[in-house]
């Protein structure tokens, strides 16, 4: 009785004890998605949500930040990281990572991760419906139809091609690139690759896609994508010199980042004829477009949509806060970008 008596007039606080959270403050560079993930992230961490624009100089609450999570492409360079003098990683939203001065974080014992393998088949099938917009015409067509409000005699208008039968060329066999071959076997094309690294034998026989060198799938290839990540050795990966291997009447899909191609070169192949048309996702030059792509019928455009689902969103935010959480809690990030090798394990 004098114990029940006694609980009575214990304070609230005193009861009921919040568990304390870890030290360190978690910067979001902008909103995130309200899913359960998060909710339960933010209880566990303290956390910081920006506009999209990272802080120019030292604040208040900049000294606090262990974690920094980039969303968007705005740049996170040396100024920026050195903004926040206990970081211990930088969780990119996404698989593209050319924003990040990863050299120099990582110089820094600075964790960079990414989110490379959830964005496959969402970016895959924006690869795919390029594909075959250009191929079939379909958004020239339904331009004409819109305009003109008829249909009478569009199939002799708008005569295409048919991708089956067709030779497809991958650079980049990585998370997107597997996908983008695993759909373009089912339109029974066939697939050559040309990686950094061989993909296995299995791999290979999986997707039916076999090995060739640069050259070779430029020479030989009806459509070329372009999947592969955006690193030094990658700027133009496609210019003017690769232009000129290529089969007159190619189709090329660029959904990896814009900066792989010369968009100047591609404009003037394309109004040459020797690219019959090109489907872009991303732009050498983002967000500007170049002018003379957007008076051109056939090139396929779209805002960078390659992973704008809800669900692989949600995938993407899930990995993200992951990786964060692991580091927060004295770990490796789940996904570590390749350049921080050396720092696995130290």
């Amino acid at each position: 009785f004098f114990f029940f008596f006694f609980c009575l007039f214990i304070p609230t606080q005193l009861r009921s004890v919040e568990p304390m959270k870890p030290q360190g403050l978690v910067y979001f560079s902008r909103p995130f998605l309200h899913t359960p993930k998060r909710h339960a992230f933010m209880e566990k961490f303290n956390t910081k949500v920006g506009d999209g624009v990272y802080p120019t100089k030292k604040e208040e609450w900049t000294d606090d930040v262990v974690a920094l999570i980039s969303k968007g492409h705005n740049t996170v360079n040396k100024e920026v990281i050195d903004l926040f003098p206990n970081l211990k990683v930088i969780a990119n939203f996404g698989a593209g990572y050319n924003h990040i001065d990863f050299n120099y974080a990582i110089s820094k014992n600075i964790w960079v991760s990414n989110a490379p393998n959830v964005v496959g088949p969402a970016t895959a099938d924006v690869a795919m419906y390029h594909l075959l917009n250009i191929t079939r015409r379909a958004s020239e067509s339904e331009r004409y139809v819109r305009a003109q409000k008829t249909c009478e005699n569009g199939w002799m208008k708008f005569m295409a091609h048919s991708p089956e039968g067709k030779k497809l060329g991958i650079f980049g066999l990585g998370s997107i690139g597997k996908q983008v071959a695993k759909r373009a076997k089912a339109f029974d094309m066939h697939i050559c690759y040309h990686n950094r690294n061989r993909a296995s034998e299995e791999v290979e026989k999986q997707l039916g896609a076999t090995y060739v060198t640069k050259e070779e799938l430029l020479r030989t290839s009806d459509y070329i994508v372009l999947s592969l990540p955006s690193v030094k050795e990658t700027y133009r990966f496609i210019d003017n010199k690769e232009f000129e291997i290529m089969k007159e009447g190619v189709y090329i899909i660029n959904v990896a980042r814009g900066d792989v191609m010369n968009e100047d070169a591609l404009v003037e192949n394309l109004k040459s004829g020797k690219v019959a048309g090109a489907g872009l996702d991303v732009f050498e030059k983002e967000p500007e477009i170049h002018p003379a792509l957007l008076e051109m019928e056939n090139v396929s455009l779209t805002p960078h949509i390659g992973t704008a689902t809800t669900e692989t969103r949600a995938e993407m935010e899930e990995l993200v806060l992951a990786n964060v959480e692991s580091v927060m809690e004295g770990r490796e990030p789940v996904t570590p970008v390749p350049e921080c090798s050396a720092m696995i394990s130290k």
